[in-house]
């Protein structure tokens, strides 16, 4: 066979693929989810254990392989919230979650969210569309200078439960 032969039969070979794994994305279970509405079943757990659906989520969204640069956001994150809105997390306007993205259940999140990468984002389950829910693309500039992170997520998690958490 000529190279040009084999090359046109690998690129063929792609674009099928490649359509194949698109329209199995969209044949899967939820894919037909609106843009920023949290899964139905983690909405009926809570409801069947009494518990009232948060106002906002704060997800830190990462892969099963992390590196220190992720669990160092995360853990900033976690602290800089947990800090400054200790009675927004106690009377359950505010819940932080970490979620591996690459968990089967999971994937949808990287649509919904339209993730670039691990990613902290601000979320009100109650709403559906992409102004009900925030990516703090900031964290990544940030992760080697704590103090302005802190103020960054703060300011943005207070604008957004301002907005949102009321």
């Amino acid at each position: 066979m000529r190279p040009k032969t084999i090359a046109t039969g690998l690129l063929l070979a792609f674009v099928a693929l490649s359509i194949g794994v698109l329209v199995g994305k969209e044949l899967r279970p939820g894919a037909t989810r609106p843009a920023g509405v949290a899964p139905p079943a983690s909405r009926t757990a809570q409801a069947k254990a009494g518990i009232p659906a948060p106002r906002v989520i704060a997800y830190y969204f990462h892969g099963t392989a992390r590196c220190v640069t992720c669990k160092k956001i995360e853990a900033f994150a976690r602290e800089a919230i947990g800090e400054s809105f200790l009675d927004a997390i106690k009377d359950g306007r505010l819940e932080v979650r970490s979620v591996d993205y690459e968990e089967p259940e999971n994937e949808h999140f990287l649509d919904d969210y339209r993730l670039p990468s691990p990613s902290l984002v601000l979320v009100d389950p109650r709403m559906t569309g992409p102004s009900s829910w925030k990516i703090l693309q900031g964290v990544w500039q940030l992760n080697d200078d704590k103090p302005a992170f802190f103020a960054y997520v703060k300011d943005e998690v207070g604008k957004f439960l301002g907005t949102h958490g009321g």
